[in-house]
């Protein structure tokens, strides 16, 4: 009979444990969740992916939007505005909040909301409205003739 050891001993157990360290670190120095590079799941990924968005790529797409308006637009009023709400779409309940309220409060019609997300749009859908008590006076820039 030959005895070999089953479990892990002590320098293979530090060893191992300084490997996860290093991932941990890289992800710090990055600015990028760790369960992105570990693989592990989470309990909400869309949390790590607006956290990737606010900690990591947010920096470096001002620095784009920066450089771009400088270089192609140097003496001109025009700047360069990288779009992210593709990015932004992982979290539905924000999402759904934020169009939400730009409906509410006038700044987008609804058709407008269904162009950004992909959809076709709806016959009556393209009027701006704010929530109002008095439902008669809640549509603004209404080119409609409001007697009918």
């Amino acid at each position: 009979m030959h005895y070999s050891p089953i479990a892990v001993n002590a320098s293979e157990s530090q060893l191992l444990e300084s490997r996860k360290f290093n991932v941990e670190d890289i992800a710090r120095f990055f600015g990028i969740p760790a369960i992105m590079l570990t693989g592990e799941q989470a309990g909400n990924l869309e949390s790590a992916q607006n956290q990737f968005m606010l900690h990591c790529l947010s920096a470096y797409i001002e620095m784009f939007n920066q450089e771009f308006t400088n270089k192609l637009f140097p003496d001109s009023n025009l700047i360069v505005q990288l779009d992210t709400t593709a990015l932004m779409k992982t979290d539905k309940t924000a999402l759904a909040n934020y169009y939400n309220t730009l409906i509410t409060n006038g700044v987008l019609c609804p058709n407008e909301v269904r162009k950004e997300l992909g959809y076709a749009p709806v016959d009556g859908l393209d009027k701006h409205t704010i929530a109002y008590t008095d439902i008669n006076q809640n549509t603004l820039n209404n080119t409609e003739d409001e007697s009918k």
